[in-house]
């Protein structure tokens, strides 16, 4: 069943209804947005004691793009909003919160306009910053995609460099263009030496960094794109999502294969995480002549491969985030475009890959998603960008397990 939301009507209506007016059924289940003057995108979200705190990107009026913050309670009231940055354009992609309840954000830094470098901010609980650190290579594309607490407390950023090691077996100048670029600091934003953790890795081609898991016993998982031709599957071509255990110095394991996830279309890869039962599950888009779908692939803990297939969801839908459901199955956040315009896609997908239901958040405008969560008793979470007449906003909505707005 698809049910079309309009987040113009339903954010107006919700979101300034005080706590009198709102039916004590409906109250829990909300479209939230927030924002000052400019344009505002929602990247990610994440549960605290006390509410949400939510991560976006604003761009003023004369084009400089700031990062904000945005704490919210539970019914999806903003308590307080915040902003970081300075002269230069910085983004924000990704959020993950310590062990001390600081808030950890990895971001790309605008230095020049042919030199982007990544950046690692922390946050206090309430909002206000503790220090940012930014690395990167002259003159090179440094780009983050994803941020990291490891077991022991440090912070390890993942995306991708032009920076390339050229040192690497089969390195051509004219194809090898992107690697993984990886920076891991300790909990005061101190780089690690690189003798004790690589910075950059990749394979013949374009390689980019999209996730980082750590497994119970101290090793690391990158997670990726690349188009490394296949050496044993030849319907693997194009770009694929590709998967490689690495040691606690974020060297590749040499004994582990790297595993490359992927058809005759183009994969890209969106998100991993970590399942129940301690195997990993790995989201992506599958690409071929304009059409979108989904793609999963999952491995055990032993990384052994289980699955990798097209999800065959309605429309031209783009993967960006997934969960895992209590229930059984996972949650898939995507964007869908339909007649030229994109929405908020929102799917419940089994551990078979079928479709149990599917829906659509969105207006007569363009809107896209962030990140989806679980909360402890099924409820849906998912942070996006909502366009309300002229302006882009952050929205956030909250649902059933079924994905509805109403009990």
């Amino acid at each position: 069943m698809k049910v079309l939301v309009l987040l113009i009507f339903l954010s107006l209506l919700i979101g300034c209804d005080t706590e009198s007016s709102i039916d004590p059924r409906y109250e829990n289940y909300f479209v939230k947005y927030y924002g000052e003057e400019g344009n505002q995108e929602g990247v990610d979200v994440q549960l605290v004691s006390d509410g949400f705190i939510i991560l976006g990107n604003s761009t003023s009026a004369d084009g400089n793009q700031d990062i904000v913050l945005i704490k919210a309670d539970h019914l999806g009231n903003q308590q307080w909003i915040n902003s970081f940055g300075g002269e230069r354009n910085e983004e924000a992609v990704a959020m993950e919160v310590d062990a001390s309840g600081n808030l950890i954000i990895a971001a790309t830094v605008n230095m020049t306009s042919t030199d982007r470098d990544v950046m690692i901010l922390k946050i206090a609980p309430d909002g206000v910053q503790i220090d940012s650190a930014v690395f990167g290579s002259v003159g090179k594309d440094d780009v983050a995609n994803d941020i990291l607490v490891t077991q022991d407390g440090d912070y390890i950023l993942t995306g991708y460099t032009t920076n390339v090691d050229t040192s690497k077996p089969g390195y051509l100048e004219s194809t090898d263009l992107q690697d993984i670029y990886s920076v891991r600091t300790t909990p005061d934003l101190v780089q690690v030496d690189p003798a004790a953790w690589r910075r950059v890795y990749g394979f013949p081609g374009i390689d980019r960094g999209v996730g980082l898991m750590q497994k119970t016993d101290g090793s690391f998982l990158f997670f990726g794109t690349t188009n490394k031709p296949p050496t044993t599957n030849s319907q693997q071509a194009g770009f694929n999502m590709f998967l490689f255990p690495a040691a606690a110095d974020g060297i590749a394991v040499s004994t582990a294969e790297l595993q490359l996830f992927g058809t005759l279309s183009d994969e890209t890869a969106s998100k991993i995480i970590q399942t129940g039962e301690g195997g990993f599950i790995m989201l992506g888009t599958s690409t071929s002549a304009g059409l979108n779908q989904l793609y999963m692939a999952r491995v055990r803990n032993n990384n052994d491969f289980v699955s990798a297939g097209v999800v065959a969801v309605n429309g031209n839908v783009e993967g960006t985030s997934i969960a895992e459901a209590s229930s059984g199955g996972f949650l898939i956040l995507g964007e869908v475009l339909e007649n030229n315009n994109a929405n908020i896609a929102l799917s419940r997908v089994a551990s078979n890959g079928s479709i149990g239901w599917q829906k659509t958040f969105g207006g007569v405008d363009n809107d896209g998603p962030g990140t989806i969560i679980e909360l402890e008793n099924g409820e849906i979470l998912f942070v996006g960008t909502v366009t309300l007449e002229s302006q882009t906003k952050i929205c956030l909505i909250k649902v059933t397990n079924s994905g509805e707005l109403k009990p």
